[in-house]
């Protein structure tokens, strides 16, 4: 259709966006080998590895919902293409 060098932007954004979190994601599991090797007391240990889970589990959630395209341009899509089902049918 006529967005394909805005598409093309945002698949680049998300290409960016992919590789940034891939790289918190790969420091934050670095962070969690390092502190499994150390002998902390438990309370502190279970803390630590607590915020290193919630902060891996933010950033796959959050993931999932910049990964996605937008439901608008779907829904513009389709009465894209409804539009044209119209048309072709009248003609």
């Amino acid at each position: 259709m006529v967005m394909s060098s805005d598409t093309n932007e945002e698949e680049g954004k998300v290409s960016k966006q992919t590789e940034a979190v891939n790289k918190i994601e790969e420091a934050l599991n670095l962070c969690m080998s390092n502190l499994k090797k150390l002998s902390l007391p438990m309370t502190n240990s279970a803390k630590l590895k607590r915020r290193i889970y919630d902060a891996l589990e933010a950033l796959n959630m959050n993931r999932e919902a910049w990964q996605t395209p937008p439901q608008k341009e779907f829904v513009i899509e389709e009465r894209m293409k409804a539009l044209e089902d119209t048309v072709k049918k009248s003609i």
